[in-house]
């Protein structure tokens, strides 16, 4: 599964959204009502109680070794902060024989999951290894609330988060009506500040994000989301990078996020897997680490 480079995924660090004004805005708002009616928004969603999901990513670049798509499905209950979900990733993956170069391998995988709060279970099925179909157990129990349930769910929650921060929300302007999956919803654009980033040694940084579009159903919940992300796989200036992805392909990437909510209050149930479909403890397992820079100071 694609991860984004440690210097880039400052972008996905969620944050509580400013306060601000009401929702229901006519064409265009700014600051600070602007990040209220996304707040009011997302709130209004989650009181729903629970949902079923759906979302993509897609991949370009100029460089076709960095090029991929991924699409996931699941449910979630807002109020618990549970979630169930499937993905299958379809990309380049490299490997190496001995002390051979890295070579590109087009690669297919799912991955299931499970996250019950703070406490994410995942498995990687592959036919024909029976191990490989038991879940290994990611406790991540230091997370604010914010930063748990859907937004721990794989991929499920990237274009969702963008609206969370770290770029404050700027503006949203309405676009009109649209249809998602033959549901009725208005459509609107979301704008975001420019955010600008210290870091120990470093001089500081702007971090730019392209607007998000989302789309309301007639009792102003989420039904769709789609942010796009950019960035150009270069580290900062005076990062060095690890010796370990030298011959990994680098060059810009867009990825272009779409999260679909439907079934909003359908009750979904999700419960941890049997201990008999668990690694033994001390099977390998890994993490997600989310890299933070500072704002600069006022």
């Amino acid at each position: 599964m694609r991860r984004l480079a440690p210097w880039f995924s400052l972008s996905l660090v969620v944050v509580a959204a400013a306060a601000g004004a009401a929702l229901g805005l006519a064409q265009e708002t700014s600051t600070p009502s602007a990040p209220q009616w996304v707040a009011d928004m997302l709130a209004v969603t989650q009181r729903a109680g629970s949902a079923h999901f759906s979302y993509t990513h897609v991949t370009s670049s100029p460089n076709p070794e960095l090029r991929g798509t991924l699409s996931g499905h699941g449910v979630v209950d807002f109020t618990a902060g549970n979630v169930r979900v499937t993905e299958v990733d379809h990309d380049i993956s490299f490997s190496s024989t001995g002390h051979q170069p890295l070579h590109p391998v087009p690669s297919t995988s799912t991955v299931d999951a499970i996250v019950l709060g703070g406490t994410v279970y995942q498995a990687n099925p592959i036919p024909g290894f029976a191990v490989s179909g038991k879940y290994r157990v990611l406790p991540f129990p230091a997370l604010p609330r914010s930063q748990r349930g859907l937004s721990l769910a794989l991929n499920a929650s990237v274009a969702l988060d963008v609206l969370r921060g770290p770029n404050a929300v700027a503006s949203v302007s309405d676009l009109g009506p649209a249809e998602v999956d033959g549901i009725a919803t208005t459509q609107y654009a979301v704008e975001y500040a420019p955010l600008h980033v210290c870091a120990l040694h470093q001089a500081p940084r702007v971090v730019t994000q392209r607007p998000s579009r989302v789309w309301l159903d007639g009792d102003g919940r989420l039904v769709r989301v789609r942010s796009t992300i950019f960035f150009s796989n270069r580290p900062p200036r005076g990062v060095k990078l690890p010796a370990a992805i030298d011959g990994f392909p680098r060059g810009p990437v867009t990825t272009v996020a779409t999260l679909t909510f439907s079934e909003f209050g359908v009750p979904v149930r999700v419960t941890a897997p049997p201990s008999s479909a668990l690694l033994p403890e001390g099977g390998s397992s890994t993490g997600i680490a989310l890299a933070r820079s500072n704002p600069c100071p006022s």
